[in-house]
């Protein structure tokens, strides 16, 4: 067996890879080819390949002969041509290990082959995304956005590949105008909705979905109604007031107010009283939070006068009275 016992460190710090990179998945088999620069192989010299970790790969010795490093017997088959300055042979049974620079030199020398090897990629799956942060209280009708974050699990870390993100509503998936990391767009629905993401890298592997965030946006009133929904009254002076509840959807809840002739005049989502004179006219309630206000039907209420008279002289009295005496 021949020994393999001198310093490749070296080969190591000083490396330069000459072709793309090669991309494999763990347990794949990966093939690295690439071209020894011209002037780079000298003479009669022994040429090495070297891995990331600093151990000679293999060795094409000047007379052709070709050997092997033990730890790679089993997975590691050759096919280049050193006289033609081709480097080619595949690597089975990749593991995370193996990942990094592989470069050359000419052993008779100790000397680094510049621009000579190739970067090996094995491709990790992404981890799962957690829930979506979200950058601020989703309103209806206003934009908010929300950021998915994942980390590459490829090595090595300077691989050069990027994550990109495609998102789920309701796990139905969404067309984005972007496909990074933050998803920002306007909130159309009032209903609740639940939103997910994952990480895909380029010419890799695609994370798991990640955790759902449910979103429950707030909304100003609306769907505003009155309860019984009769739109007027007719009641004689003091008797009391129709009672009439307003309702409506908000979130956050609701507080309410009621209009009388576009004046507030009261608190309360339910409105009652004692009938006056003065009480007579339209009457609106008003339901409102921090997203805004908006406004009822409109209620009309007549407030008779109550008296004994009857008939021809009640009239002849309110016309010339032209208001209720107690």
């Amino acid at each position: 067996m021949i020994q393999m016992t001198y310093a490749a460190v070296l080969f190591l710090t000083a490396g330069v890879a000459s072709a793309s990179p090669v991309l494999s998945a763990v347990s794949d088999t990966a093939r690295f080819s690439w071209e020894i620069p011209q002037g780079g192989l000298r003479t009669g010299s022994t040429f090495l390949t070297v891995s990331p970790a600093g151990d000679t790969v293999f060795i094409v010795y000047s007379d052709g002969a070709f050997n092997r490093n033990p730890n790679y017997r089993d997975r590691l088959v050759y096919q280049g041509n050193i006289a033609a300055r081709n480097v080619t042979f595949t690597l089975s049974n990749i593991q995370t290990s193996d990942a990094g620079t592989y470069t050359c030199a000419n052993r008779g020398t100790d000397s680094v082959i510049q621009n000579c090897g190739q970067k090996l990629v094995v491709l990790g799956k992404p981890t799962t995304p957690g829930r979506p942060l979200v950058s601020a209280t989703p309103v209806y009708n206003q934009q908010v956005t929300l950021t998915c974050s994942s980390t590459s699990t490829t090595v090595p870390a300077d691989h050069g590949l990027t994550l990109t993100y495609t998102w789920q509503r309701d796990n139905t998936d969404i067309t984005v105008a972007s496909p990074g990391s933050s998803y920002t767009f306007t909130v159309s629905s009032r209903e609740s909705q639940s939103y997910r993401c994952r990480a895909t890298e380029s010419q890799g592997l695609a994370s798991e979905w990640g955790q759902v965030y449910n979103m429950e946006s707030e909304y100003g009133p609306y769907q505003i109604s009155l309860t019984p929904s009769t739109s007027s009254y007719t009641v004689t002076e003091h008797q009391a007031l129709p009672s009439i509840t307003c309702s409506a959807l908000c979130r956050p809840e609701c507080s309410y107010r009621w209009l009388h002739n576009g004046t507030a005049i009261s608190s309360g989502a339910v409105f009652q009283g004692q009938a006056e004179r003065s009480k007579t006219g339209s009457y609106k309630c008003q339901p409102s939070n921090a997203h805004g206000s908006s406004n009822s039907v409109t209620v009309s209420v007549d407030v008779q006068c109550r008296s004994t008279l009857s008939g021809q002289m009640v009239a002849l009295a309110l016309h010339s009275i032209g208001r209720c005496r107690m």
